[in-house]
């Protein structure tokens, strides 16, 4: 059960706006940034659902988007000294990229914190990856508002740790990627990615992408919650059909 309680944040020192949310005990615990200016992180919680006194995350997304970037391209830069700019590049990708993100908010437990309407928490927004990644960059933006460039670094590397030790950042190339290079050795044409069907609510799309390669008449098609997301998954289903396991193979 959501419970509201109030936060007052004064403005101009003449007047306060009410932002009424849920608790984020639980959440707050797990941030390793103690806000000063409230605001800021209100701001970074609020969906676009939602029409509030208060600006919504994206100005936020669109800044953290950028200093979650410098943040990375440092870290790799100075882990990796031996690495060229494709493995960098490669690196890079895999710990940006907006599933990586979903996860650093899922663990962080940002879903439930985020101000939302109820008809996008009915639709599941809470579990929804696009929205997830979109608030994880808003959160960083408003760290970096309120603590400046080295607490946003402090924060980005201390949330992205346990994708570092799992290998997150390795210079393995994803299934798109893979399967295009797979492609121009056989000296064939680009895949055809194409939206087949779009399901669901406007603001919830679940995407059906349809995956053909004209060389050898062959399609398939998977689902995702994000265009992206649904064409990694036909690529890795096309190359498993392309390329069989070396078991399988006479």
């Amino acid at each position: 059960m959501r419970t509201s309680i109030n936060l007052y944040f004064v403005g101009d020192g003449s007047s306060a706006i009410i932002v009424n949310f849920y608790p984020m005990e639980t959440f707050l615990t797990n941030l390793s940034h103690p806000f000063k200016n409230k605001l800021l992180l209100a701001r970074a919680l609020m969906h676009p659902s939602l029409q509030s006194e208060l600006s919504t995350y994206e100005r936020s997304e669109f800044l953290g988007d950028r200093v979650l970037g410098l943040v990375i391209a440092t870290y790799l830069y100075k882990a990796h000294p031996e690495d060229e700019e494709g493995n960098l590049a490669r690196r890079f990708s895999n710990l940006v990229k907006g599933e990586t993100l979903a996860k650093v908010a899922e663990n962080l437990n940002l879903g439930p914190a985020i101000e939302m309407s109820s008809s996008e928490e009915h639709s599941g927004g809470r579990r929804n990856i696009t929205i997830l990644a979109d608030a994880c960059e808003a959160l960083i933006g408003a760290v970096y508002l309120d603590g400046g460039f080295e607490a946003a670094e402090k924060f980005i590397l201390e949330a992205w740790q346990f994708l570092i030790e799992s290998g997150e950042d390795s210079t393995e190339l994803d299934a798109k990627t893979t399967l295009q290079e797979h492609l121009q050795k056989k000296k064939w044409g680009l895949p055809a990615y194409s939206v087949a069907e779009v399901t669901g609510p406007d603001h919830a799309p679940e995407f059906v992408i349809r995956l053909y390669i004209k060389e050898v008449e062959s399609e398939v098609f998977a689902k995702g919650l994000t265009k992206r997301q649904a064409e990694q998954e036909a690529a890795a289903k096309m190359l498993f059909i392309l390329r069989p396991s070396k078991k399988n193979r006479p």
